[in-house]
């Protein structure tokens, strides 16, 4: 809920994930994956969490929400009245008649035995698809830095190239001399060349 409000940034994401689940402890890679950003991502500002308290870290290395935190109640709040103002947005254009399920079908729809989610798999996925935002300081670095790695991989390139011809040259004319010599050794006749 707060993301659609304060935007996609990874922090919004990561308090929006934890206040959506306030009484669990999770790994960095549960957090990441759940907020839908990368691990690497995470760990660019996980400390800052830690050190404004938002998130505690327990001995086992997992990180859950700290219920003790006045910043967490208020922004527990805030996602307490968005939720019910969008409760009662949807109620008012809600004209579907109730559909009734029997506990069987409930049951069904709540299975706790479907198969656990490969988390290195869809952090990956993640990670691949993820989108940073730069500034520009930043990004002219960058631009910087390729344009750097293209005109050194062209100058190794012309190098190589150099050195290859060079070599092909030479063993182009250590192989003519060698069959001359041999031609005369065998007693041959140069014939003018």
């Amino acid at each position: 809920m707060l993301s659609e409000i304060m935007g996609n940034c990874p922090q919004v994401k990561v308090v929006d994930y934890l206040l959506a689940h306030p009484f669990n402890s999770y790994t960095k890679q549960q957090i990441a994956v759940g907020s839908n950003i990368s691990r690497s991502t995470l760990d660019k500002f996980i400390n800052n969490l830690i050190d404004s308290e938002f998130i505690i870290k327990d001995n086992s290395n997992k990180y859950s929400l700290n219920a003790k935190s006045n910043i967490v109640k208020m922004l527990d709040n805030v996602q307490n009245e968005l939720s019910i103002r969008e409760m009662e947005k949807q109620a008012e254009t809600f004209d579907e008649d109730i559909i009734e399920y029997t506990d069987e079908e409930i049951d069904k729809m709540f299975q706790t035995d479907v198969p656990d989610i490969d988390l290195d798999e869809v952090e990956k996925e993640i990670e691949e698809n993820e989108k940073i935002s730069i500034n520009k300081k930043e990004y002219e670095h960058l631009k910087k830095i390729k344009t750097n790695n293209i005109s050194e991989k062209h100058a190794t390139y012309a190098t190589t190239t150099n050195e290859r011809n060079n070599q092909n040259k030479y063993n182009r004319t250590r192989n003519l001399f060698n069959n001359r010599v041999s031609y005369f050794m065998k007693g041959g006749v140069a014939n003018g060349r």
